[in-house]
């Protein structure tokens, strides 16, 4: 689930520069019941972001950040990653494809 939105598809934004981008995993579980991780990251060669980003608590619940200016046919793509405990253990990824408008 990313911000309350359930599924696998990816989700997109149009974000200001410089806006507050806040991004939740709560409600994410495992159909088994396993305990589960959460990890954050920037997947640049998607999106051809060159740029500094910093992602506040990339391991926590829900991330916070700056939007950042993107360039003309840049786009921003943040991975949420979500594992389980399981044995083996799964992993399943979630794609947040945000713009400057």
């Amino acid at each position: 689930m990313l911000n309350g939105n359930e599924g696998k598809a990816w989700a997109s934004a149009k974000i200001k520069e410089g806006e507050e981008v806040v991004l939740s995993s709560k409600g994410s579980k495992d159909p088994d019941g396993d305990q589960i991780q959460v990890k954050w990251w920037v997947y640049r060669e998607a999106g051809n972001f060159i740029g500094n980003l910093e992602l506040f608590n990339p391991y926590g619940e829900e991330v916070k950040f700056q939007m950042p200016k993107l360039e003309s046919g840049q786009s921003l793509h943040v991975i949420l990653e979500v594992r389980d405990s399981g044995t083996p253990s799964l992993t399943t990824y979630r794609r947040i494809v945000l713009t400057n408008p």
